[in-house]
Parts: structure tokens; C-alpha cells; sequence
């Protein structure tokens, strides 16, 4: 006696599970792959961008060239790199106030660019040049601050230890120089700083051993009017001889 062959639920299942989820699927797929012709598109685009960019930069020769950058291609690294170079070329030409908004410009729009210490540098040094030693500590200390694993940061360090000095706040100058010995131990820089803090550490000893010696005008015998010194209080003046 024959036997009826059992349904395969397999096949079955997956028909069923298709005409239930199968638009679904279809869909999905759809917008997977434009999003991925999309992604391929925009990273094609931003290649294409950096290598105009790239390019127009490369044949720019003065503010007005690196300006054209900066307009046509803005977020692209060629522009951060033309801002730096605007903000530089004001400053040679000693316009200052028009370098500082350059510069600043640059630390606002571009905290990303691989040159984004060189905006800091570049504020630091002006306040230098107008006579502001405040405001360029507080633009070393964000270099030293932010960007510490830079290669300017040693040099900011150094910086604020020398303006801090020329203020006359010796011990946190010979703090910051130690500082950099100890942070870039490796860097020529180091060297400099650890001469330096060698100098105020002698410095500053003999400050503190002048302020400990006793004031020997006070400390010594006063003459009298004779001219003889007077007795101190444990000396029992002599007596003179009767006549």
C-alpha cells in the first residue's frame, strides 16, 4: 500500500514568508543601494572639490587669490590654509586688527583643520607685537591647553613662562619652564627651559636668603654722643674714681 508524499512546509514557509515580507524586502534593498550610490557620489564630489580646491590654491599668490579659495571651496582644508595665509599677509603688513579677525575667523570655522594650533599661534604672536602680554599668555595657554600633543605647544609654553617673568610673577614662570621639561623632555626646547628655571631657581634663593640676613643696623650698638659705643643692658656701666 502506497503512502501520500508529505508536504514540504519548507517551501511552503518561505512562500508564505515572501508574500507577506516581500515588497518589504525589495524596498529596503532599493534604498540600500541608493544610499550607497549616494555615499559613493558625495565621497566622488568632496574628491573632485579638494583637488579643485587644491589646485586653485596652488596658483593663488595674494590675498585676493586666497580670498577667491576661501569663497569657492569653503570647509575645504585649501581654504583653511588660505585664511592662514590672508591672516600672515595682514600681519607682515602690519595691519593687525584686520589679521586678528582673519585669525580668529580660522579658529572659529576650522577647529579641525590640521593647522588649527596655527590660528592660536598667530593671535598670540600679534598681542605680542601690539604690546598686549595678557592677552598673549591666554593664547599660549589655550595652545598649551588644546593643543598639547602639537608641535607649537612646547614653544607656547615657553612663551608664557617668559611674559609671565617679564611681569614679575617669577615663581609661575619657573613653574611653566619646568613644565616644559618635564611634558617635552625630548624637544630642544626643553633644554632652553631647564636653563632658564635653573636661573630663576638661583634667583630666587638669593631673594629669599637677602630677606633672611638680620638688619645689622639695628641688631649692632649705637655710639653715643662721645663717640663710644653705649653699654647693652648686661653690661654694668664702670665706676669712675672719686677725685
Amino acid at each position: 500500500m502506497t503512502t501520500a508524499s508529505e508536504p514540504d512546509f519548507t517551501s511552503i514557509n518561505r512562500e508564505v514568508f515572501w508574500v507577506l515580507h516581500g515588497k518589504k524586502i525589495v524596498i529596503a534593498s532599493v534604498a540600500a543601494l541608493l544610499v550607497l550610490i549616494a555615499f559613493g557620489a558625495y565621497i566622488g564630489w568632496q574628491a573632485l572639490q579638494s583637488t579643485q580646491a587644491e589646485a586653485a590654491y596652488d596658483l593663488a599668490a595674494d590675498i585676493d587669490g586666497w580670498q577667491k579659495v576661501v569663497d569657492r571651496f569653503p570647509g575645504s582644508i585649501a581654504a583653511g590654509n588660505a585664511l592662514l595665509r590672508i591672516a600672515a599677509q595682514q600681519s607682515n603688513e602690519g595691519h593687525y586688527p584686520d589679521a586678528d579677525k582673519t585669525y580668529q575667523r580660522f579658529v572659529r570655522e576650522y577647529p579641525k583643520h590640521p593647522f588649527a594650533v596655527n590660528g592660536l599661534m598667530g593671535l598670540a604672536t600679534n598681542a605680542e607685537t601690539e604690546n598686549k602680554p595678557d592677552a598673549a599668555i591666554k593664547y599660549y595657554a589655550e595652545i598649551a591647553g588644546k593643543y598639547g600633543t602639537t608641535y607649537l605647544a612646547p614653544m607656547a609654553l615657553l612663551s608664557q613662562a617668559r611674559l609671565s617673568e617679564g611681569n614679575g610673577q617669577l615663581k609661575e614662570a619657573r613653574q611653566l619652564y619646568e613644565m616644559v621639561v618635564q611634558r617635552y623632555p625630548q624637544s630642544v626646547i626643553a633644554q632652553i627651559a631647564s636653563v632658564e628655571a635653573s636661573r630663576l631657581n638661583e634667583k630666587l634663593g638669593n631673594e629669599g636668603k637677602q630677606t633672611d640676613q638680620p638688619n645689622l643696623l639695628t641688631s649692632s650698638p649705637q655710639p653715643s654722643p662721645s663717640g663710644q659705643p653705649s653699654p647693652t643692658a648686661s653690661e654694668k656701666p664702670k665706676q669712675q674714681p672719686e677725685p
